[in-house]
């Protein structure tokens, strides 16, 4: 009887190792979530940031657009710089007012392009940013299935399955885990 009882004290006592131990992959688990869920939260600030200033600098380019197009339209029409256009006028020549017209066009030209640039640049962004995000989501939910996983399979030892998953490392598979794995086209 001696002999069991040992047996038992023995048996406990490698339960209690496996416990430590799957405690341990538990709390490198939920560590590993932590970081995770601080890097996906850490490059949304950095994304919804990098639009924010996308959008401001649209948003000037556009007003100084509005306000070009504005002045040559709007300020035709105001008494003030009316005269004061008349006198820019008067005091070019034909070969001034040509050049003058042409700095205009290009300047409203080089506008409309920076416009252009930007909102592609912004675009370029968001779909960086939905892309970022969706990898970042899966592995956050990969880390939590992954977690749930090691909470319900508390059997025999260590859950090294997990503990190598986290880590980036694949654990060896049996033959028919492979054939497995083959057949459903490697995922």
């Amino acid at each position: 009887m001696a002999g069991d009882v040992s047996q038992w004290l023995e048996e406990i006592k490698s339960l209690k190792q496996q416990l430590a131990e799957l405690q341990q992959e538990l709390q490198k688990a939920h560590g590993s979530t932590d970081r995770w869920r601080e890097l996906y939260n850490k490059e949304a600030q950095q994304r919804r940031s990098e639009v924010q200033q996308h959008q401001t600098a649209i948003a000037q380019l556009r007003s100084q657009l509005e306000d070009m197009q504005g002045k040559s339209a709007g300020d035709a029409s105001s008494g003030s710089t009316a005269s004061q256009l008349a006198s820019e006028l008067s005091q070019l020549d034909d070969e001034g007012l040509k050049a003058k017209l042409i700095e205009v066009l290009r300047d409203r030209d080089r506008a409309r392009q920076e416009v252009s640039r930007l909102s592609d640049a912004l675009e370029a962004e968001k779909v960086a940013h939905e892309q970022t995000r969706a990898s970042l989501t899966s592995a956050l939910g990969d880390t939590v299935e992954l977690l749930k996983k090691g909470q319900s399979s508390g059997k025999g030892g260590p859950n090294l399955d997990l503990f190598q998953s986290l880590k980036g490392i694949h654990p060896p598979t049996s033959p028919e885990k492979q054939s497995n794995h083959e057949e459903s086209g490697g995922n």
